[in-house]
């Protein structure tokens, strides 16, 4: 180790491009990002970034998709759910699904705190355009609250997929914004629709990333000062 340390300070510039893989990251030292849904509320809108139904990079915070007209094409390739805890409507704690918070009740006053809890959905991701732009990295899309709904049908088409023996990453399907109104106004959420067959190439970038976050853990971006809303 020590001779390769040297033999790299003593060379100009390196004109080697090397595969992340030798560069010793590994998943525990990424950050997967989420697939934010934005509100007229939200931070981003607020700063003119965004606008009500977009869908945003939460690290890059750049927009990627939003309503019926700009869908996120995406593959899934993995799942996992969750509770939230929020207390006076402030984010207070994240946990993995057990059937021991699943059981407690949706609101409870605990010590004078209104306590919420909710249950997300969330599925791993990897948007085909970025397949195409070869800038491949996978995405969490989280399924709750309001959107929850789309995350239960989404699950419904994998589980079909699974009848006829096909995997999860063998189809696309698309994210899309839906407007709809309550007794807080209007407001968008999450709904999923069925898109085509994926293509080799499509797959081959999908099982590589599978092959990376089953042998090791990566850490996905959370907004810890999420309020609950919608």
């Amino acid at each position: 180790m020590t001779k390769a340390v040297a033999k790299k300070e003593n060379a100009e510039v390196s004109t080697e491009v090397k595969q992340v893989d030798t560069l010793g990251i590994s998943a525990e030292d990424i950050i997967i990002p989420k697939v934010l849904l934005m509100q007229s509320i939200s931070q981003l809108v607020d700063a003119e970034k965004a606008k009500a139904g977009d869908f945003v990079h939460s690290l890059d915070e750049v927009v990627i998709g939003g309503k019926e007209n700009k869908p996120v094409e995406f593959i899934v390739f993995g799942m996992y759910k969750t509770i939230t805890t929020y207390e006076n409507d402030q984010y207070a704690a994240m946990a993995p699904w057990s059937k021991e918070l699943a059981d407690k009740p949706w609101e409870e006053m605990i010590d004078g705190v209104k306590v919420n809890r909710n249950t997300a959905m969330n599925y791993y991701v990897i948007r085909t355009e970025d397949v195409e732009n070869m800038t491949v990295f996978p995405m969490v899309i989280s399924f709750k609250r309001t959107s929850f709904k789309a995350g239960k049908k989404l699950a419904t088409k994998l589980a079909m997929l699974g009848e006829f023996g096909a995997e999860t990453y063998e189809k696309t399907f698309k994210l899309v914004a839906k407007q709809e109104e309550g007794d807080k106004g209007k407001y968008y959420v999450m709904d999923v629709v069925d898109g085509r067959k994926t293509s080799d190439v499509e797959k081959d970038a999908v099982t590589r990333w599978k092959k990376r976050l089953n042998t090791s853990s990566a850490t996905v971006h959370e907004e810890n000062s999420e309020e609950i809303r919608y």
